[in-house]
């Protein structure tokens, strides 16, 4: 139990945000699970398996 893809993600997602880690273009780096494809599709063998990067305004 909870050695997994959708655990493994999850805990990608708590790591990055623990972390503070930056991308390549130095803006923070933060994922989250869309749902908009997961509800699109009829199965899906990755349930919350697909993310998007949430972008934040540079100041």
């Amino acid at each position: 139990k909870g050695n997994n893809p959708k655990t493994a993600v999850w805990e990608y997602l708590r790591r990055l945000k623990d972390e503070g880690r930056s991308a390549a273009d130095g803006a923070p780096l933060h994922f989250e699970v869309d749902k908009t494809i997961e509800n699109k599709l009829l199965i899906s063998v990755a349930p919350d398996g697909y993310l998007k990067r949430k972008l934040f305004a540079k100041s």
